[in-house]
């Protein structure tokens, strides 16, 4: 048989054999299914109650829009509602940069570098559509990260220091740098980009053989999964990487809406089982996080700004800094308390690709002046 006609025979199935299939077999359907009453007969309502129950029947059905992927993966169709289908993992597009935010934020980083005498550092880190673009289908429309990260670095080169996480990603490409599911980097994807910045910020990199690796989960499906369902892909996996060298002693605070999580460890263990497992790393997502080592060898003091990877960096910067403060940019506005910038000997500015060009986080730190 040609492949022609087996690709048809498959879109066939896909079309109308199998949504039946799933949808009227199942017993959940016929006990909802709207009843005719003789009041919604005769005024021509019942017809419309019934096509909307049974569309959203469809649209609500995981297993015959997991279905849909896989067929349409195995027919060559390989994106689904903006979403990359790889050999096991999901990848999100990236769209142009929008250029009004893209000059705002650029202008922003420029400004709080030039406002203050310390060290500011700028690091961009692309996102998994171009580090894994093997994994995408040919025909597929990417967006030049290098050459935005390239313009952007020359725009505010004069003011911060900037940090190439774009070759340091690349390189070990083959490795669990971005989950499968989620759009974020993985702890591993997040100790590549440390390992190109902390030479830079004068200090000695922590290798790799300093830390006990914990896989503390590993059933993680992230919001990237409802958008397709696509049944080849493994869960996500959630690391811890504890340092062993010295001990450290650590009093971390987690501001969020109206309370305040305190903890002894890094890795907030608390949040490991909900919607948002990656709030296990110092709280991402929440408004701020305060980080105090106890006896650290360091004095210095740092303020890391960014999106939800900046919460990752800093379970390995705080190894060498013995007070972090960390801003989560996308909640500047419910601050708990004033930022001065010039108490901190060292900032760092930290986002991926997708949020400085396609939002106005970067923008709003300059509420912080």
């Amino acid at each position: 048989m040609k492949p022609k006609r087996i690709a048809a025979i498959i879109l066939l199935l896909m079309m109308f054999v199998l949504p039946l299939y799933v949808v009227l077999g199942a017993p959940q359907f016929w006990q909802d299914l709207p009843v005719p009453t003789w009041k919604t007969l005769q005024n021509h309502t019942y017809m419309e109650q019934l096509n909307n129950y049974v569309s959203g029947q469809f649209a609500q059905n995981r297993t015959l829009t997991g279905m849909q992927s896989t067929l349409k993966y195995y027919t060559g169709v390989r994106e689904e509602n903006g979403i990359f289908i790889g050999d096991n993992k999901l990848i999100k597009n990236l769209e142009e940069p929008e250029e009004e935010k893209l000059e705002a934020n650029i202008s922003a980083v420029n400004q709080l570098a030039a406002s203050r005498s310390g060290d500011v550092f700028l690091v961009l880190i692309p996102t998994s559509v171009v580090i894994n673009q093997e994994e995408i289908p040919q025909y597929a429309t990417n967006v030049n990260q290098r050459d935005i990260i390239d313009r952007v670095y020359n725009q505010v080169g004069e003011n911060a220091r900037t940090i190439d996480a774009y070759s340091a990603l690349f390189e070990k490409r083959e490795e669990y740098l971005y989950y499968r599911t989620d759009d974020r980097l993985t702890i591993s994807g997040a100790y590549e980009v440390y390992s190109a910045m902390i030479d830079k910020m004068g200090h000695y990199k922590r290798t790799i053989d300093a830390f006990d690796v914990e896989h503390a989960r590993s059933d993680y499906y992230g919001p990237l999964y409802p958008m397709t369902y696509f049944k080849n892909v493994e869960p996500d996996r959630l690391s811890f990487y504890h340092y062993t060298k010295y001990d450290r002693e650590f009093q971390v605070k987690v501001y969020g809406s109206g309370e305040v999580v305190e903890s002894d460890s890094p890795y907030l263990t608390r949040w490991l089982y909900t919607d948002n497992p990656d709030m296990v790393y110092l709280g991402a997502g929440q408004i701020m996080t305060e980080i105090h080592v106890e006896e650290s060898p360091y004095e210095e003091k740092l303020l890391l700004l960014g999106d939800d990877n900046a919460y990752k960096l800093g379970e390995f910067l705080q190894l060498h800094f013995q007070d972090i403060t960390i801003v989560n940019t996308a909640r500047i506005a419910e601050l708990p308390q004033e930022i001065d910038l010039e108490e901190y000997d060292k900032i760092v500015m930290a986002f991926d690709v997708d949020t400085f060009t396609h939002t106005y986080q970067p923008f709003d730190m300059g509420g912080l002046e």
